[in-house]
This record gives C-alpha cells, structure tokens and sequence, in this order.
C-alpha cells in the first residue's frame, strides 16, 4: 500500500537516530511498504518533493511526506511536524487534493519569483499587465520563500494562482503591489532570466504559466496553512 522513497542526503549521519525512529514508528502503525501502491511517502525535504513530483502526479496515487532536512516550507504548510512525529499524521491519511502550477511544462505546488522583470504579461489571453521598470512578479499557488503565517498562502484549491506584480499608478496615483487571481499567463524577455521553482531552476526569454486544477492528493495535517 505505501511505497518510500529516501533522498540521499537522509543516509547522512546526522539524520541516523532520526531515521531510525521514523523506520521503527512505521512498523508500529502498520504502514511498512506493502504491494499495490496506493501512496507514495517521500522522507526529505521540498528539494525532495520536486524530484518525485511530475511521477506521482501523473499515477495519481497519494503523495505523503516525512519531513526531515531544510528547507521544509511544504511541510509547515501541509501541517506536517518534523522527524518522527509525522507518521502518525501520514498513518490518520487525511487527504486533500490541491491545484499544481506549471511553468514551461514543469510541475511545482509553491510558487515562482521573477525579480526586476521587465516584460509585458499577457494573462489569461485576455488582458496585458505591465510591470514597473524593475518591479517584481510572484506567482503562488502555495507560497513563495520562507512562510511565517496563513496570510502568505495562497487557496491551493480554487483553481486558480495568484500573482502579485509591482505596477505603476494611474493617473498620478501611487504604485504598489497588483493582485491577479488567473489560470495561464506568458510573457517574454530580451535577456534569459534564471528563476527557481520548489528547488528546481529555469532559465529561458520565454515563459509560459499554467496550472493542473486538484491534480496532486496530498497527506496533511488538521495544522495545515489552508482551508
């Protein structure tokens, strides 16, 4: 029913007591790897999650996590506790499904930053958002970077993400942050631009941004960061 899958910096001595405790409190709850995988448990940290996302997406069986390293935003904001104590919430199964962002055709669940761009943003291919010379645009469907309360988390369940992006005021106004709620966006660049998602990195003059509505089931816990 459960298959594990170990980064490999887990093996570290560091992590051996750690490691040890959570192999023997799955044996306790009766949740050792079995045939017919029906979940997929992933002992890491969010660069873990990037490595195995597209797979368990595509097979649609259950995502569940064992956080342990840094970073683990995704942790904090599934609910999930570190090191042992997470089996017992990966044993209650409590099971959401949630949207899953795409940029340039790979998977991420948290978000991507593009910092100073310059570009005009074509959204939802209806209407075009220009950013300030140097201004910034975030795409969520979780969070982007360190997150420290709800407010920073996107509903990854809506069917939507959001963007934030620094515009210029009309009429004399003042500029500030613009909130999108959209399902696509793309835009280009005249110079590449390295961005990173969930760990993993992109650089190109051409993005395309889209989204899997309540394509990922995930384990998580009643501390979740999300309704």
């Amino acid at each position: 029913m459960y298959y594990y899958i170990y980064d490999d910096f887990v093996q570290d001595k560091k992590h051996e007591k750690e490691l040890l405790k959570i192999e023997n409190r799955l044996a306790d709850l009766d949740i050792v790897g079995k045939r017919g995988v029906k979940t997929v448990v992933v002992v890491g940290n969010d660069l873990t999650i990037h490595k195995v996302l597209d797979a368990v997406a595509e097979t649609g069986v259950v995502f569940g996590l064992i956080p342990l390293g840094k970073p683990n935003n995704v942790a904090k904001m599934f609910g999930l506790p570190e090191g042992v104590d997470a089996c017992d919430v990966v044993a209650k199964r409590l099971i959401d499904k949630i949207d899953m962002g795409k940029l340039n055709k790979r998977r991420f669940i948290t978000g991507v930053a593009f910092p100073k761009l310059k570009a005009e943003i074509v959204v939802d291919k209806s209407y075009i958002i220009t950013p300030l010379p140097g201004g910034n645009l975030e795409v969520r469907n979780l969070a982007v970077g360190d997150v420290t309360s709800k407010d920073q988390v996107s509903n990854p369940k809506d069917g939507r993400l959001e963007a934030k992006v620094d515009v210029a005021g009309r009429w004399g106004a003042k500029g500030g942050k613009s909130v999108v709620s959209l399902r696509r966006m793309a835009f280009q660049t005249k110079d590449p631009v390295t961005v990173s998602f969930d760990g993993h990195q992109v650089r190109s003059t051409k993005f395309k941004i889209g989204m899997d509505a309540k394509k990922l089931k995930v384990i998580v816990g009643k501390d979740r960061m999300f309704d």
